[in-house]
């Protein structure tokens, strides 16, 4: 579907349903589109043309969300978001942006990624008001800013539009796991000592890489959110391959909370 109130209807329903929703790039190939509904297997497709039932793998009590990965080292796989790790994430973020019921947010992001997701999620927990575009257009945000809108998502391509002389976008931030109270930072071995699975990728090892070495290349500064030691891992890792592809001694890459970093991995933060 594309971004907008039937969107969200959709979602909404698939929820008071019992049911996951796993977004869908609308700007992906039909090939390519065929191949992640035959990998993901989802019981029912809905689109413009309505509701179409398949013969899917069913979901797990209290899943939310699957959303894909980008496929860029093999066949798209995908993450499990439950209900209780979005609306811990959607609490989170609002205390750390100050925002509550009263905001107005704006999802003009693609709603097939976490970034744009969110924003949906965000509003509907909180109870938030919402307007949904079909992706980013200066004018059209600007027009809901004058209509209400007092909170936006954006990434620095679109930031980087409104440019001028007096103001310039560049710092790129990238989430890479969730968080440690809601269990859904990556822990390496032994992981949770009570058992629980292990958190989600939001950004994980099968895009950091392409997206932190290209944005490095590009001279942009990538603030990483990383909870849980394993997510710490992989965004060191990727930051050293970053750096033996384009050597830039002043690149000022940082990796905000660490809660679970070790000595060692401190040290080879210090050392990049």
């Amino acid at each position: 579907l594309p971004g907008g109130r039937g969107f969200v209807d959709a979602l909404r329903r698939a929820w008071d349903d019992g049911d996951a929703v796993l977004p869908v790039d609308r700007r992906l190939p039909e090939r390519a589109r065929r191949a992640l509904v035959d990998a993901m297997a989802p019981s029912q497709v809905v689109d413009e043309r309505g509701s179409h039932t398949l013969d899917g793998r069913p979901v797990e009590p209290g899943d939310a969300l699957v959303v894909a990965t980008s496929g860029s080292t093999g066949a798209p796989k995908g993450v499990v978001l439950t209900h209780d790790a979005v609306r811990a994430s959607a609490e989170a973020t609002s205390r750390r942006l100050g925002t509550d019921h009263r905001d107005n947010w704006l999802a003009c992001l693609p709603l097939s990624h976490v970034g744009g997701l969110s924003v949906v999620t965000r509003a509907l927990h909180s109870g938030a008001g919402l307007c949904v575009h079909d992706g980013f257009e200066a004018h059209a945000v600007e027009a809901a800013a004058r209509d209400g809108v007092s909170a936006v998502a954006l990434v620095t391509t679109a930031l980087a539009r409104k440019n001028n002389d007096k103001l310039r976008f560049q710092l790129i931030k990238i989430v890479t796991d969730g968080s440690i109270q809601g269990l859904s930072a990556r822990m390496r071995w032994p992981g949770y000592y009570d058992g629980t699975p292990n958190g989600v990728w939001n950004v994980g090892p099968d895009d950091i890489d392409r997206i932190l070495g290209a944005y490095h290349a590009a001279g942009f500064q990538v603030h990483i959110h990383t909870n849980g030691d394993e997510a710490s891992e992989v965004a060191i890792e990727a930051v050293e391959k970053a750096l033996v592809a384009a050597p830039r001694w002043d690149h000022r890459h940082t990796l905000q909370h660490a809660q679970m970093a070790d000595a060692g991995q401190f040290r080879r933060m210090k050392a990049l």
